[in-house]
């Protein structure tokens, strides 16, 4: 399951926003997690609990993760589209000159701080 080193991933990077801002703990967390990005959303959620059970800054933390769909750009046409499924032709031109726009990463949004 390689969404537990991406939470671990994820909880490495909290920790060093919470010290470049000398914040004590981590009210919420959003995340945006590409349709396409091979992450399952609740996997990676299930792993964040476990690791935020362990880590004192996260023990109030809510995690938030948005899925965000697939989107093309075609770089003949200009065309974009939301695709229903990976189709990595142009709808308009037929073109397989293709741009992804979204839906094939994990995105870290917005982090809330709390301090003393």
């Amino acid at each position: 399951m390689h969404e537990f080193s991406v939470a671990e991933s994820l909880v490495d990077e909290l920790k060093r926003i919470l010290r470049e801002h000398n914040a004590t703990s981590i009210k919420s967390v959003n995340i945006e997690v590409g349709k396409y990005s091979n992450i399952i959303p609740e996997l990676l959620n299930d792993a964040f609990n476990l690791i935020k059970n362990e880590e004192t800054f996260l023990k109030d933390t809510e995690l938030k993760i948005e899925v965000l769909p697939l989107k093309l750009r075609c770089r003949e046409c200009n065309s974009e589209w939301t695709p229903d499924e990976i189709d990595l032709r142009c709808i308009r031109c037929g073109s397989t000159d293709i741009e992804v726009l979204q839906g094939m990463g994990i995105l870290l949004r917005e982090v809330i701080l709390e301090r003393e």
